[in-house]
């Protein structure tokens, strides 16, 4: 199962992406939130012009 997905869907040019990873990529972090998790994809995501 997988540990983690980011699906982006592109509305210009009408394309699905999807990405899946299998090993592990967070574990509990005491100071880190699924917010926090979430920022960082958007601002991936915003860099690399998607």
């Amino acid at each position: 199962m997988p540990t983690e997905m980011k699906l982006i869907y592109d509305v210009k040019s009408r394309k699905f992406k999807a990405e899946y990873k299998y090993e592990l990529v967070y574990m509990n972090d005491e100071s880190k939130t699924a917010s926090d998790i979430a920022d960082e994809w958007f601002k991936e995501i915003k860099s690399n012009n998607l």
